[in-house]
């Protein structure tokens, strides 16, 4: 019973960099009219800059499918940052359950290309430390578990794969660090 009554209150919350709006309200992006706009947000509520993250088990984030979401965190090695570091008040990021994961997935038609996620720019070397050869990841994960992403893609065409002089900026998609089980 508890169970049924915990996962019909699972939410879906939208993100579309074509027409988003990252001042939309909580509520605001659980209605595909109003979606957030930027994984920048998305960076936001899952770590203590907002507090406490929204996002809890079993709840779905849908990115807009031919969307390219390219404006995380360009101030660090990752542009989304899922962390959750026991008793920091920062690194609060959230976990699903094997029963409620939380999901990563898309929305929109079909006839569209996957959502496309990237890192913002090449200013953060590929060896940057303490991860090296995994810089400039798209997602970082730590401390979190039971998240499923589907249906998201990354594929970096910003430099040509002829110019072998400039680094790319994406350096890696996924980055687990410590115990992460995604």
């Amino acid at each position: 019973m508890f169970l049924f009554a915990y996962t019909a209150m699972a939410r879906k919350f939208y993100f579309s960099s074509s027409t988003g709006n990252d001042s939309y309200t909580v509520t605001q992006a659980q209605n595909q009219a109003t979606p957030w706009k930027t994984i920048g947000k998305l960076n936001s509520l899952t770590t203590g800059t907002n507090g406490p993250s929204v996002f809890l088990p079993g709840d779905t984030l849908c990115f807009k499918r031919g969307d390219v979401f390219a404006n995380g965190a360009a101030n660090g090695y990752a542009s989304v940052q899922w962390v959750n570091t026991p008793g920091s008040t920062y690194w609060t990021a959230p976990s699903g359950t094997q029963a409620n994961p939380i999901v990563i997935t898309n929305y929109g038609s079909t006839s569209l290309p996957l959502p496309n996620w990237l890192y913002p720019s090449a200013t953060y070397p590929v060896n940057y430390w303490p991860y090296t050869r995994e810089g400039r990841a798209v997602i970082a994960f730590k401390g979190v578990h039971d998240i499923i992403i589907d249906g998201i893609q990354s594929d970096d065409y910003r430099v040509p794969s002829s110019d072998k002089s400039n680094p790319g900026y994406t350096g890696g998609w996924i980055l687990e660090i410590g115990r992460a089980h995604v």
